[in-house]
Parts: C-alpha cells; structure tokens; sequence
C-alpha cells in the first residue's frame, strides 16, 4: 500500500511514460500504487512532444515491478467476458509484440504499454514484423497525455 502524502501544488512533471502530473509526489504515488516503479520523472514541468525521451518512453523497463500488461490480464481473467481480448504478456508484464484475438484470429503489433501500432488483420503481421515495428517505434515522438 502506499501512503505518500502529496502537496496540493501545481509543480508539473514529464514523466518518462510521456505523462505530465502534477508534481513529482503525485508521479511517485501513481506509480507506486498502479505498482508501475519504471516510471519515473524525465524532466521538470510539462511533456512537451520533442522533449519526451524516446528511448525511455517507448523501452520496456525490466526489473522495476510489473507493466501494464499484467493489471489488464489480471482483470480479464476475473470478469471471465467469452469473445473478449486476452492481453498477451511479457515475462515482466509488459504487452508483447504480437496481440492476437483468439475469438476472431485478428492479431496487430503493439508498443509494451499495449497501443496498437499496426491495423488489425486475419493472421496478422508476423511476430518478427511486430518486432521491427517496435524498434522503429522508440525512435517517435509519443502522443502528449496528462495527469493533471
């Protein structure tokens, strides 16, 4: 559990997942409670697009708790929806390459944190496709969120 008490301040942050918060306590508390310790703070005040660290926000950390993958999966196995998608993850819990829908057989890449980087097709691209796609990926500026 955590229990970091965080000022009721503005002081944005860019954190290294391409969102801005709205102090570095509020990063720390986001990411201890979502149990998500690769995020961290990249730089003081708000992301800005050309400054958010490509290598930082689209790598898959390891060792630093469990990535997004591994609540997602989590919930699909409690709520038990038949024709649902079943998340497809890393050993350190974060989305691999390659996401298939066992109901229809649509697969499509995805970065680590889960967003589709290719359209959804019957078979899908290869797992060696996904792959490439990553890679080319991490050299991208990520699409600006907040957490404000």
């Amino acid at each position: 559990m955590c229990k970091i008490p965080c000022p009721k301040m503005l002081s944005p942050v860019c954190g290294n997942d391409g969102l801005t918060y709205s102090n570095e306590c509020i990063l720390n508390f986001t990411a201890c409670s979502r149990n998500q310790l690769w995020i961290k703070m990249a730089y003081d005040g708000p992301c800005r697009e050309e400054e958010v660290p490509a290598e930082e926000s689209y790598s898959c950390p390891k060792g630093a708790g469990p990535g997004p993958c591994s609540p997602a999966l989590k919930l699909f196995k409690e709520q038990g929806l038949i024709g649902s998608k079943r998340p497809q993850c890393d050993d350190d819990g974060f989305f691999l390459p390659r996401q298939c829908h066992p109901s229809t057989g649509m697969c499509w890449c995805s970065d680590c944190f889960g967003q589709e980087v290719s359209e959804p097709s019957r078979s899908g691209p290869s797992d060696e496709t996904c792959q490439q796609l990553r890679s080319q990926e991490k050299n991208k500026p990520k699409q600006q969120k907040s957490k404000l």
